[in-house]
């Protein structure tokens, strides 16, 4: 019986960690898409600085690099195949 419960409980921690990190990964994803969506739209300076920050405070730093890397790959190509 004890067993069993503890058991129980590991299982239930891991579903809570499982859903901390989905609510985690999905409000990053919301302030790169903002703050991504505020650029195209060449928004202030201010209203960019803190969209930034919020999208550096909800990502690991590693992702907001990762992000920013696709981000600027893909400007640069729709530079290069819009020219011709």
């Amino acid at each position: 019986f004890i067993k069993k419960t503890h058991e129980r409980r590991e299982r239930e921690r891991e579903r809570e960690k499982k859903r901390m990190l989905r609510e985690a990964r999905e409000l990053c994803y919301k302030h790169r898409d903002a703050y991504h969506e505020a650029l195209k739209k060449a928004s202030s300076k201010k209203e960019l600085r803190a969209l930034e920050k919020l999208f550096e405070k909800h990502c690991p730093r590693s992702w907001v690099d990762h992000f920013e890397k696709i981000r600027l790959d893909q400007e640069k190509f729709t530079k290069l195949t819009s020219k011709n």
